[in-house]
């Protein structure tokens, strides 16, 4: 069995058999990830009448995303996994957006705080992938772009372009770590714990950073303050 976990946005559990879905469980919540994931891992196994211990690995989606999100659903899956002596894959939220498209040029876009987008551009199977971030502005301008300069216009998927199902996102991240495993992709397997993703340095590592510097220049520290971070939703 594979446990998934997706906490970019609203949180995900999903409990997968095997690749045919043959048997396959999802559930989704409302609230906050810290207080859902149990809860939704329960529901997930007993809809298969299953054990924790029937869980032979983990997968986690490592954003971009919520922040906070991230932190808790990255954790968890560590923790669960650490416990068990199980490895852990993490999953883009770029690829769980993307998931089935096979069309190019494409544009991938994640919610992060409020009026913040992540954007992954792939223009075709051979290019290398462009990133870049800001707001709902900038989104729609991204998608002007990239028409004006392709021969077919680009497929948009993510936030606020036809968004997946609730508990779809978190069985995507255990199709696509399935298929990880299926194709050797060894390196991918980390037994020490998913790495987050967070698409931008957080504010805890960047006010070290500046603290520092300002220490060593002799001037005042200025300290970055957090914004709101919530899940998903539409463009703004």
């Amino acid at each position: 069995m594979t446990l998934a976990i997706s906490t970019a946005a609203l949180p995900e559990v999903a409990v997968v058999r095997d690749a045919s879905e043959a048997a396959a469980a999802v559930a989704a919540g409302t609230g906050q990830a810290l207080e859902s994931l149990v809860g939704l891992l329960e529901q997930c196994l007993g809809q298969l009448k299953g054990q924790p211990d029937d869980i032979t690995r983990v997968a986690v989606c490592t954003g971009p995303g919520s922040f906070t999100g991230l932190r808790i659903g990255v954790a968890f899956a560590n923790a669960f996994a650490q416990a068990r002596g199980l490895p852990v894959i993490g999953v883009s939220s770029y690829d769980v957006a993307e998931f089935g498209v096979a069309a190019f040029p494409r544009i991938a876009v994640i919610k992060g705080k409020v009026n913040h987008y992540y954007m992954r551009v792939r223009l075709d199977a051979a290019a290398a992938a462009q990133y870049t971030q800001g707001d709902g502005a900038q989104v729609q301008a991204l998608i002007e772009s990239v028409t004006g300069s392709s021969p077919r216009r680009p497929v948009v998927v993510g936030s606020g372009f036809g968004e997946p199902a609730a508990g779809e996102g978190a069985r995507r991240v255990a199709l696509l770590s399935m298929a990880v495993v299926a194709e050797g992709q060894e390196h991918r397997l980390r037994w020490t714990g998913a790495v987050i993703d967070y698409g931008q340095c957080p504010n805890a590592v960047a006010n070290f950073e500046k603290r520092d510097a300002a220490d060593q220049e002799g001037r005042p520290f200025q300290r970055r303050e957090p914004e709101a971070d919530e899940g998903s939703a539409p463009l703004a």
